[in-house]
């Protein structure tokens, strides 16, 4: 971020919401370790950033 890449949750004033570390072994607890990211010129074709949960990815819990 320091770079100017660009969030692309905080584009669309969604929260954060952990996308790995599903898994009872993960005894760390929810923390980012993995984001989408966008350069400035690319920031406004930006119109949505979505998080599909499912039992698949909750297997391991």
């Amino acid at each position: 971020l320091a770079t100017g890449l660009k969030d692309t949750a905080a584009l669309v004033n969604k929260p954060w919401q952990r996308t790995v570390g599903h898994y009872s072994h993960a005894d760390m607890g929810s923390r980012e370790i993995d984001g989408h990211r966008v350069t400035s010129s690319r920031a406004s074709a930006i119109t949505v950033c979505d998080v599909f949960e499912t039992d698949l990815t909750w297997a391991g819990e």
